[in-house]
C-alpha cells in the first residue's frame, strides 16, 4: 500500500465522518422533537454518528483479478495483520448472472447506491459481489468494489459469447433464463419460445 492510497483512504474517512455526523445529528434532532428532551436527542445523535462512522470506515482492503476464465478477490478486514481471504469463481462452473442496482433517495435527496452481482453455479453456492457507493452521477471512486464487479460482468459476457455457437450446434437454440413468471426464453433460427414456470402441485 503506497502513500497515495493511504492518503485517499484518510480523505475518504473524513468525508464519511462528515456525512455520518450529519445523519446522526438529523436523527437526534427528530428524537429530540419526539420526546421533547433536547439533551437526550443530542446524545442519541452523537452515539448514532459514532457507530455509523466506525462501521463505514473500518479497515478493509481488497485486491481483485479478472481473467478470461474467471475472477478472484482477496481482501483484508479488521486490521493489517489479519489473515487474507480469497474467493475464486471459474466461469466454467457458472450458470447464470443476475445483477441489481438500487439508487436510494430520501425526501428527494440522493443517499446512496447499492449493487448486487450474483452468479449461480452448477453445484456449489452462488458467487456474490455486493457493495455500495455514493456517486449519484458517473462512476464511483476507483477503489470501490463496483469496478471489479463491472469488469467481471464484462468478462463473463465474453465467455458466454464463446459458448453461443456451441449451444446452437448442439441444441438448435440459445436459452436465456428470466426471473419472472417465465422460466426461460429460447431463441433459435426463425423461432422464439417462452417456457412458463410450472405451478406448484399440492399433495
Amino acid at each position: 500500500m503506497n502513500s497515495s492510497s493511504e492518503s485517499k483512504r484518510i480523505q475518504s474517512r473524513i468525508r464519511s465522518c462528515l456525512w455520518e455526523g450529519i445523519y446522526g445529528a438529523a436523527i437526534g434532532g427528530l428524537v429530540a422533537l419526539a420526546v421533547e428532551l433536547p439533551l437526550l436527542g443530542s446524545l442519541i445523535g452523537v452515539a448514532i454518528a459514532v457507530i455509523l462512522v466506525l462501521l463505514s470506515t473500518r479497515y478493509a482492503y481488497h485486491c481483485s483479478y479478472v481473467g478470461e476464465r474467471g475472477i478472484a478477490l482477496s481482501y483484508l478486514k479488521g486490521h493489517r495483520s489479519a489473515q487474507p481471504q480469497t474467493r475464486i469463481f471459474c466461469f466454467q462452473d457458472g450458470k447464470n448472472l443476475y445483477t441489481q442496482q438500487t439508487r436510494s433517495y430520501y425526501n428527494g435527496i440522493y443517499t446512496g447506491t447499492t449493487f448486487n452481482y450474483r452468479w449461480t453455479r452448477l453445484s456449489t453456492p452462488d458467487f456474490k459481489l455486493e457493495g455500495a457507493h455514493r456517486s449519484e452521477k458517473g462512476n464511483p471512486p476507483p477503489e470501490n468494489l463496483w469496478h471489479f464487479a463491472d469488469a467481471a460482468e464484462g468478462a463473463w459476457s465474453v465467455h458466454l459469447l464463446q459458448l453461443v455457437d456451441q449451444q446452437l450446434d448442439q441444441l438448435g437454440y440459445v436459452e436465456f433464463p428470466i426471473k419472472s413468471s417465465l422460466n426461460a426464453v429460447r431463441i433459435g433460427s426463425g423461432f422464439m419460445e417462452f417456457e412458463e414456470k410450472m405451478a406448484p402441485v399440492n399433495g
